[in-house]
Protein backbone atom coordinates (compact mmCIF):
# COMPACT_ATOMS: atom_id res chain seq x y z
CA UNK A 1 0.00 0.00 0.00
CA UNK A 2 1.12 3.45 -0.90
CA UNK A 3 2.35 5.83 1.96
CA UNK A 4 1.48 8.64 -0.06
CA UNK A 5 -2.37 10.29 0.34
CA UNK A 6 -4.17 10.24 -2.76
CA UNK A 7 -5.38 13.99 -4.22
CA UNK A 8 -8.89 13.84 -2.92
CA UNK A 9 -7.96 12.81 0.59
CA UNK A 10 -5.22 16.26 0.37
CA UNK A 11 -8.29 18.34 -0.79
CA UNK A 12 -10.25 17.11 2.08
CA UNK A 13 -8.04 17.44 4.69
CA UNK A 14 -7.02 20.96 3.33
CA UNK A 15 -10.52 21.85 2.70
CA UNK A 16 -11.69 21.13 6.37
CA UNK A 17 -8.78 21.86 8.24
CA UNK A 18 -7.78 25.40 6.86
CA UNK A 19 -7.08 28.65 9.06
CA UNK A 20 -10.34 30.83 8.55
CA UNK A 21 -9.21 33.46 5.50
CA UNK A 22 -8.49 36.93 6.99
CA UNK A 23 -11.89 39.64 7.11
CA UNK A 24 -11.52 43.19 7.30
CA UNK A 25 -15.53 42.96 8.30
CA UNK A 26 -14.54 41.25 11.45
CA UNK A 27 -11.06 42.93 12.20
CA UNK A 28 -11.97 44.93 15.74
CA UNK A 29 -12.28 48.72 15.33
CA UNK A 30 -12.33 51.67 17.16
CA UNK A 31 -16.04 52.60 18.18
CA UNK A 32 -17.53 56.48 18.50
CA UNK A 33 -20.78 56.84 20.24
CA UNK A 34 -22.97 59.85 21.26
CA UNK A 35 -23.15 59.58 25.14
CA UNK A 36 -26.34 61.43 26.78
CA UNK A 37 -24.89 64.78 27.05
CA UNK A 38 -24.05 65.00 23.34
CA UNK A 39 -20.29 64.38 23.56
CA UNK A 40 -18.55 62.22 20.92
CA UNK A 41 -16.47 59.54 22.66
CA UNK A 42 -13.61 57.55 21.20
CA UNK A 43 -13.72 54.06 22.42
CA UNK A 44 -10.82 51.68 21.69
CA UNK A 45 -10.45 48.70 23.88
CA UNK A 46 -10.03 50.45 27.78
CA UNK A 47 -9.01 53.52 26.18
CA UNK A 48 -11.99 56.59 26.03
CA UNK A 49 -11.44 60.26 24.61
CA UNK A 50 -13.94 62.79 24.84
CA UNK A 51 -13.08 64.85 21.28
CA UNK A 52 -10.85 67.65 22.18
CA UNK A 53 -12.04 71.70 22.07
CA UNK A 54 -12.56 72.87 18.44
CA UNK A 55 -10.24 75.97 17.30
CA UNK A 56 -11.97 79.40 16.80
CA UNK A 57 -8.32 80.34 15.07
CA UNK A 58 -5.76 79.11 13.47
CA UNK A 59 -3.02 82.14 12.48
CA UNK A 60 -1.33 81.96 9.21
CA UNK A 61 1.56 79.97 8.89
CA UNK A 62 5.04 81.24 9.52
CA UNK A 63 8.14 79.82 8.07
CA UNK A 64 10.63 77.30 10.28
CA UNK A 65 13.56 80.09 10.30
CA UNK A 66 10.83 82.29 11.31
CA UNK A 67 9.85 80.25 14.11
CA UNK A 68 13.55 79.55 15.28
CA UNK A 69 13.98 83.19 15.48
CA UNK A 70 10.60 83.56 17.69
CA UNK A 71 12.07 81.25 20.25
CA UNK A 72 15.45 83.34 20.50
CA UNK A 73 13.17 86.73 20.77
CA UNK A 74 10.81 84.67 23.54
CA UNK A 75 13.96 83.56 26.32
CA UNK A 76 15.58 80.47 23.88
CA UNK A 77 19.49 80.40 24.37
CA UNK A 78 21.22 81.13 20.55
CA UNK A 79 22.88 77.71 20.99
CA UNK A 80 19.84 75.40 21.30
CA UNK A 81 19.10 72.69 18.77
CA UNK A 82 16.03 73.43 16.52
CA UNK A 83 15.12 70.72 14.56
CA UNK A 84 11.91 71.59 11.93
CA UNK A 85 10.59 68.74 9.92
CA UNK A 86 8.15 70.86 8.08
CA UNK A 87 8.54 74.28 6.09
CA UNK A 88 5.41 76.02 7.58
CA UNK A 89 4.14 76.46 11.24
CA UNK A 90 1.16 78.25 12.74
CA UNK A 91 -0.29 78.92 16.37
CA UNK A 92 -3.10 78.96 18.06
CA UNK A 93 -4.60 81.28 20.51
CA UNK A 94 -3.63 81.29 23.84
CA UNK A 95 -7.31 80.48 25.04
CA UNK A 96 -7.43 77.26 23.22
CA UNK A 97 -4.48 76.29 24.39
CA UNK A 98 -5.42 76.71 28.28
CA UNK A 99 -8.69 74.56 27.05
CA UNK A 100 -6.21 71.81 25.15
CA UNK A 101 -4.34 71.50 28.48
CA UNK A 102 -7.59 71.28 30.94
CA UNK A 103 -8.68 68.62 27.77
CA UNK A 104 -5.42 66.91 28.32
CA UNK A 105 -5.42 66.68 31.75
CA UNK A 106 -9.13 65.27 31.80
CA UNK A 107 -7.53 61.75 29.12
CA UNK A 108 -4.85 61.71 31.93
CA UNK A 109 -6.89 61.31 34.87
CA UNK A 110 -10.14 59.03 32.84
CA UNK A 111 -7.42 56.88 31.98
CA UNK A 112 -5.22 56.18 34.40
CA UNK A 113 -2.20 57.17 32.95
CA UNK A 114 0.53 57.34 35.16
CA UNK A 115 4.41 57.49 34.96
CA UNK A 116 6.41 54.09 34.89
CA UNK A 117 10.01 54.42 34.76
CA UNK A 118 10.99 52.98 30.98
CA UNK A 119 7.96 51.92 30.21
CA UNK A 120 5.67 54.80 30.00
CA UNK A 121 7.91 57.90 31.00
CA UNK A 122 8.33 61.81 30.07
CA UNK A 123 8.99 61.07 26.63
CA UNK A 124 6.07 59.14 26.16
CA UNK A 125 3.91 61.78 27.59
CA UNK A 126 5.77 64.51 25.77
CA UNK A 127 5.07 62.24 22.42
CA UNK A 128 1.82 61.67 23.05
CA UNK A 129 0.82 65.10 23.93
CA UNK A 130 2.43 66.67 20.77
CA UNK A 131 0.49 63.96 18.28
CA UNK A 132 -2.77 64.75 20.05
CA UNK A 133 -2.63 68.15 20.10
CA UNK A 134 -1.43 67.68 15.96
CA UNK A 135 -4.00 66.32 15.43
CA UNK A 136 -6.74 68.61 16.49
CA UNK A 137 -6.15 70.71 13.57
CA UNK A 138 -8.10 67.94 11.34
CA UNK A 139 -10.84 69.66 12.78
CA UNK A 140 -10.50 72.96 11.16
CA UNK A 141 -10.25 74.23 7.54
CA UNK A 142 -6.36 75.20 7.42
CA UNK A 143 -6.24 77.93 4.61
CA UNK A 144 -2.99 77.06 4.19
CA UNK A 145 -1.48 73.54 5.11
CA UNK A 146 1.31 73.92 7.74
CA UNK A 147 1.80 72.38 11.08
CA UNK A 148 0.77 73.45 14.59
CA UNK A 149 3.85 74.72 16.34
CA UNK A 150 4.00 72.25 19.27
CA UNK A 151 7.50 71.01 19.83
CA UNK A 152 8.91 68.55 22.41
CA UNK A 153 11.51 69.80 24.58
CA UNK A 154 14.77 68.20 25.76
CA UNK A 155 16.43 69.34 29.09
CA UNK A 156 18.33 69.05 31.73
CA UNK A 157 16.20 69.52 34.91
CA UNK A 158 18.33 71.05 37.16
CA UNK A 159 15.77 73.31 38.27
CA UNK A 160 12.72 72.21 39.66
CA UNK A 161 9.12 72.61 37.57
CA UNK A 162 5.63 71.52 37.55
CA UNK A 163 6.20 68.89 40.32
CA UNK A 164 9.13 67.42 38.42
CA UNK A 165 12.15 67.35 40.91
CA UNK A 166 15.52 68.96 40.10
CA UNK A 167 18.33 66.33 39.35
CA UNK A 168 21.60 67.05 37.76
CA UNK A 169 22.44 64.82 34.90
CA UNK A 170 18.92 64.12 34.52
CA UNK A 171 17.02 64.33 31.23
CA UNK A 172 13.57 65.38 30.77
CA UNK A 173 11.25 65.34 28.41
CA UNK A 174 7.93 67.86 27.95
CA UNK A 175 6.45 70.47 25.26
CA UNK A 176 6.28 73.86 23.93
CA UNK A 177 3.21 75.44 22.24
CA UNK A 178 2.97 78.39 20.87
CA UNK A 179 0.28 80.97 20.87
CA UNK A 180 -0.77 84.49 19.37
CA UNK A 181 0.08 85.81 22.86
CA UNK A 182 4.16 83.88 23.70
CA UNK A 183 5.72 80.62 23.86
CA UNK A 184 4.85 78.10 26.89
CA UNK A 185 6.47 75.07 27.93
CA UNK A 186 4.44 72.42 29.32
CA UNK A 187 4.14 69.78 31.52
CA UNK A 188 2.67 66.97 29.61
CA UNK A 189 2.16 64.65 33.01
CA UNK A 190 -0.16 67.13 34.33
CA UNK A 191 -0.56 70.25 32.00
CA UNK A 192 0.78 72.84 34.17
CA UNK A 193 2.36 75.37 31.78
CA UNK A 194 4.57 78.73 32.17
CA UNK A 195 5.84 81.23 29.30
CA UNK A 196 9.03 80.20 27.65
CA UNK A 197 10.74 83.34 29.24
CA UNK A 198 9.83 82.46 32.57
CA UNK A 199 10.94 78.35 32.43
CA UNK A 200 13.27 78.52 34.71
CA UNK A 201 15.28 75.24 32.89
CA UNK A 202 14.89 77.48 29.78
CA UNK A 203 19.09 77.87 30.41
CA UNK A 204 19.50 74.07 30.18
CA UNK A 205 17.07 73.28 27.06
CA UNK A 206 19.56 71.08 24.94
CA UNK A 207 17.26 70.46 22.09
CA UNK A 208 13.50 71.38 20.96
CA UNK A 209 12.11 68.98 17.66
CA UNK A 210 9.04 70.42 15.72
Amino acid sequence: MSSFLTWPFIHFYYSNNSYETYSAKKEAKPIVINESNGQQVFLAEDLKIVLPPKHSFISLPITSEELKKSLVKNGLPKDVDVITRDENYAHVSISYFDKYTKWWVSILENNNFNFQADAFDCDNFSDTFMVFFQLTSKFFDLKVKSQLACGTVIVENVEEFAGIPAKENSWHSLNIVMTDYNWFVVEPQNGVYISLNSYPNKKNIKMIIF
